[in-house]
């Protein structure tokens, strides 16, 4: 399963050496950028055939919810129910030609669900060439080549912006505190993640293989999740309390975390280095065990750079009210922040 991406789905007359390299690059790149190259696969696809996709508003609607996506700002569900959508058009194609297009749209757009979709669109996109051009290694090199450098150049624009970060969210309600807290500090190029939007599986019903091999849910949302985190330069927990406790989708992603750097251990001080934790609750006093599990990631003379908690009850706030609209809370946050995430020294006393 860890190289699924290397075997082929489908059977087609293919360049193995380029496909081999693209599956080699496609190892290295975050699913952001995956998702925008199968887009652009796709499309590329659809111009080279000159398909008529007019008499299809799906395949606009799903091009549009994978870039949303990209930006935070589409849910797991719409992504997946898109992507049945076209799946099921392509079953009702009658020719092999326009069916096969659909396949290469559908899981492009599907490549915002899981990565590996990604690949196998690019396949798809090969068994186009082949009933377009039978037997011609010639065309089929010329299309390798055309997805291997678009997906070269949007890793390398990708590359070229090493400041961007995640805001992810465990809260279970849209609009809430991580919300508002996230869009105080977003700036343009950064990315909002609801966790409670994304496609998951709890640590249950198993036999422990991440222990053994990989998980059995390595295909839901989870392991892409992680696996985009290196493309951050700083992450950001936005936790909740529920019954003086984290909520219960940070734990989820906790245990899940076995799997992943299990398989990927050189990469888990890095994490800690650009995780950083805002905690939302309503008073140490009240809850004591809340700010100590979320600390507990990090050495005792690292926890006060990394984890902040906003004591919601210090200042009289009720259920419903911001914490961003407190002067006092929203001065904690900033001063946490300008120190801690973006680096820059307070001098105003000086």
């Amino acid at each position: 399963m860890l190289n699924s991406h290397r075997i082929r789905k489908i059977k087609i007359v293919d360049n193995d050496e380029l496909r081999n390299e693209i599956a080699k690059k496609y190892s290295s790149q975050n699913q952001i950028v995956l998702a925008e190259w199968s887009l652009e696969m796709a499309k590329h696809i659809i111009q080279f055939t000159n398909f008529d996709t007019s008499i299809y508003p799906e395949i606009k609607e799903g091009f549009e919810i994978n870039e949303l996506w990209q930006k935070g700002k589409a849910r797991m569900y719409e992504v997946r129910q898109i992507g049945f959508k076209i799946h099921r058009i392509a079953r009702e194609q009658k020719d092999e030609l326009s069916k096969t297009i659909f396949r290469v749209i559908g899981h492009a757009i599907a490549s915002a669900h899981m990565k590996e979709h990604s690949i196998v669109a690019s396949d798809y996109a090969i068994k186009v060439i082949n009933l377009l051009y039978e037997k011609n290694l010639d065309k089929v090199k010329e299309e390798r080549m055309w997805q291997l450098d678009k997906m070269n150049e949007l890793s390398s624009l990708k590359q070229m912006d090493k400041n961007s970060n995640l805001y992810l969210s465990f809260s279970a309600r849209n609009s809430g505190n991580c919300e508002a807290i996230a869009k105080h500090f977003m700036k343009k190029k950064d990315t909002y993640i609801a966790f409670k939007d994304l496609f998951y599986n709890s640590c249950s019903k198993c036999e422990y293989e991440c222990f053994k091999d990989e998980c059995k849910y390595r295909q839901d949302d989870i392991y892409n999740l992680l696996d985009s985190f290196n493309s951050y330069e700083k992450i950001i927990f936005l936790v909740p309390m529920y019954c003086g406790n984290p909520s219960s989708l940070y734990f989820i992603l906790s245990e899940r975390m076995q799997d992943y750097f299990n398989h990927n251990e050189e990469k888990y001080d890095a994490f800690l280095k650009k995780l950083f934790i805002i905690g939302i609750l309503g008073s140490k006093k009240e809850s004591p065990l809340f700010m100590p599990i979320l600390s507990s990631w990090f050495e005792q003379e690292d926890v006060e750079g990394h984890v902040l908690g906003i004591e919601r009850h210090l200042y009289n706030q009720k259920l419903d009210d911001t914490v961003v609209t407190n002067a006092a809370l929203k001065s904690i946050l900033d001063s946490f922040f300008k120190k801690n995430i973006e680096c820059i020294e307070d001098n105003s006393n000086e």
